[in-house]
């Protein structure tokens, strides 16, 4: 096993106050690092059933990338058990991790495609 590093960068960026308060202009960089031996990407064909991804046996946190490829549908993502706690809209993109012993399911309203990463924490 070989721990590597990943580097996150996010900007949020408006152009004018948000809710009145104050503009939002932030840029911030995380590293995390992952064992080289424990990735996995590839880009994939969801369906309307849901799909384990990522295992709630898995007793490390996993650092998660996805990309729906679809301009009309959104991807629904859940836990193992499994309970939604999220979405990702057509055509975005997001950078999460998942919690030990959570595990992460994936499904669409409709057959679409994907792009995923998959980086094991050490």
């Amino acid at each position: 096993m070989a721990t590597q590093t990943l580097d996150i960068t996010t900007t949020l960026k408006t152009t004018a106050n948000v809710s009145g308060i104050f503009n939002l202009d932030n840029k911030s960089i995380q590293t995390v690092t992952f064992d080289d031996t424990n990735v996995s990407s590839a880009t994939v064909a969801l369906t309307t059933s849901y799909v384990e991804y990522i295992a709630a046996s898995v007793a490390k946190v996993t650092y998660v990338y996805i990309k729906n490829l679809d301009t009309t549908n959104h991807v629904l993502i859940a836990t193992a058990a499994p309970v939604e706690w999220g979405r990702i809209l057509p055509g975005e993109s997001m950078v999460f991790s998942v919690a030990p012993s959570v595990g992460m399911d994936l499904k669409s309203n409709v057959a679409l495609n994907i792009e995923y990463a998959l980086f094991r924490a050490p």
